[in-house]
């Protein structure tokens, strides 16, 4: 008697399908939209969307994955380096109550649970002198593989995502064979968390276009509208909880500038600002 072969789970880089014949027309769950891979361990899928396409359309959809500090980190940093300013300055109530905070939302963040412990005790816990955050904090050490080296023909995606942008600071980009993506902080907003520019090169025209309606049309419906700006005709939205964002093509390249709203604020308030970075691009 034949045993029944094992099924064997594929993992696809670009896409997740799962096909489904629907009468005559065959179509596909595909998998889209941002997976961040935070350095503190933490994963981040808020972003991904699966959604039913044709499935000659299926190709233009991908899971795009970003290694950097996620929102949520970028949000403990900052509180973190306000704890230590804090402690140096003998603002022990203060200090305590941002390291509450910390711990709350992750309770192995850096040296807070013992800096907590410490107060607790009655003692003063000497502040951690390297805890800028990265919008502050000059880099000290070599890009990783893949971070900052825009050599070869990724090269040609760098004027997308630029050294200087107003308004924000940018960090190096991360990069492979046919994309780029950069993280900015902003440098006085008191809206915005942090703007990510994703720029990606595809085979054609068309190619793009159906990748950018990939990213636009699940991820960001909210508040959606399609303007003029600069030279490039822009595709922008929210998601109605925490982004706003904003794509277009240049030929056969996808350009999506998207970006996090803090705590409390209406992403529909981004879309000026969101608007305001894409003039900024060539």
């Amino acid at each position: 008697m034949m045993r029944p072969r094992p099924l064997v789970a594929l993992a696809l880089a670009l896409a997740a399908l799962l096909v489904v014949t629907l009468g005559c027309q065959r179509t596909v769950e595909v998998q889209t939209g941002l997976r961040v891979e935070c350095p503190y361990g933490h994963v981040d899928e808020s972003a991904l969307t699966t959604v039913k396409v044709p499935a000659n359309t299926a190709g233009a959809y991908r899971v795009r994955t970003e290694r950097r500090v996620c929102d949520k980190h970028v949000r403990l940093e900052a509180l973190y380096a306000e704890a230590q300013a804090a402690i140096a300055a003998g603002d022990l109530d203060a200090a305590r109550a941002k390291l509450a905070q910390v711990t709350a939302e992750d309770p192995r963040f850096r040296s807070a649970p013992e800096q907590l412990q410490q107060l607790e005790r009655g003692q003063k816990p000497k502040p951690d002198a390297d805890s800028d955050t990265p919008a502050s904090k000059p880099a000290t050490v070599a890009p990783k593989p893949g971070e900052g080296d825009t050599s070869g023909p990724v090269g040609s995606l760098a004027k997308y995502a630029p050294d200087a942008l107003r308004g924000y600071t940018a960090e190096p980009p991360s990069t492979d064979a046919l994309s780029l993506s950069r993280q900015y902080k902003p440098t006085g907003s008191t809206m915005v968390l942090s703007v990510v520019i994703a720029v990606e090169q595809y085979r054609t025209p068309v190619e793009a276009k159906n990748a950018l309606s990939a990213v636009m049309d699940p991820g960001y419906a909210q508040d959606a509208a399609t303007q003029k700006v600069g030279a490039h005709t822009v595709r922008l939205g929210s998601d109605g909880r925490s982004f706003a964002a904003a794509g277009f093509t240049d030929g056969a390249i996808v350009v999506v500038v998207e970006m996090a709203a803090k705590t409390g604020v209406d992403p529909k308030g981004l879309i000026d600002d969101v608007r305001d970075v894409i003039e900024q691009l060539p």
